[in-house]
């Protein structure tokens, strides 16, 4: 977490530097003193703050996803020099058929999830998440889809589950180690809206990480639920869904049995080797 603060602030000053060079040195020529200079820039930035943020967490996952790639497999090799490493082997085994069910669960979670929090009246009152969504939908659809729909998740899984809860779990239990690195990936949003959403998706993620045994399993699943949140706010698709009461209750208590019937049959039959066996 701590790298990922550094590299992030790094990352905000050049993207900040970058923004005040785009308008041309010629146009510095314009300013009679260094105080026009520095109101112009300052309005430049205020003008451009949504777009700032967006490349800044863009550019900070794309430089920190190589760092924690190298991180989990420096934390694979220590655990098997020290004996400590939790097998997952199995997910070599699993059928490709049953991977098609993570990204199912992406979306049911993804809507029903979104559907639950607003019935709440929670999006309403928070401003944070107001300013989130702002910085969010800042780009064109697709960088949008780019950087919310596949570097971000595809970070943010190597960070919060494939860092954060295994280096938990070597220590502690499957539970404790869940609900604390969520409870760290609800943190990161910054508003309460993002972070409930977050937390019981964290939950959901380490779950299928250890029925998978690979982090490419939480990977899909994010993916998959923030394509559809980025795709269906941007086009209106499935509007219907989510923009009427009655679309709401409807679509959530189907997303909700879809996605109960999903994590039964992975609970069922994605299971380790060991515990067919026993």
């Amino acid at each position: 977490l701590l790298i990922y603060m550094i590299i992030e602030n790094l990352v905000s000053v050049a993207v900040i530097v970058a923004v005040n060079l785009q308008k041309g040195f010629s146009e510095t020529m314009n300013y009679k003193t260094t105080a026009e200079l520095y109101d112009a820039m300052t309005k430049n930035l205020v003008e451009n703050m949504d777009q700032i943020q967006f490349y800044t967490v863009a550019l900070t996952y794309l430089v920190l996803i190589p760092v924690l790639i190298r991180m989990m497999k420096k934390d694979h090799r220590q655990a098997v020099m020290e004996e400590r490493e939790i097998d997952r082997s199995f997910a070599k085994q699993i059928r490709g058929m049953w991977y098609l069910l993570i990204p199912l669960a992406g979306f049911c979670y993804c809507l029903a999830g979104s559907n639950m929090i607003d019935m709440t009246g929670l999006v309403a009152m928070s401003e944070g998440y107001q300013k989130a969504v702002d910085v969010l939908y800042s780009a064109d659809l697709p960088m949008e889809i780019l950087v919310v729909g596949i570097i971000s998740p595809v970070a943010e899984e190597l960070l919060f589950r494939g860092i954060v809860y295994n280096r938990l779990h070597e220590y502690s239990s499957f539970l404790s180690a869940a609900i604390w690195s969520a409870l760290m990936f609800a943190v990161l949003h910054e508003n309460l809206v993002q972070g409930v959403y977050a937390f019981l998706f964290g939950m959901l993620a380490c779950y299928l990480y250890e029925r998978y045994g690979t982090i490419l399993a939480p990977i899909l699943m994010h993916v998959a639920a923030n394509l559809f949140a980025t795709i269906s706010t941007e086009t209106g698709i499935l509007r219907f869904a989510y923009s009427t009461d009655m679309g709401m209750y409807v679509s959530t208590f189907v997303c909700l049995v879809i996605l109960a019937i999903v994590l039964y049959m992975i609970e069922c039959y994605v299971r380790p080797y060991s515990e067919e066996e026993a």
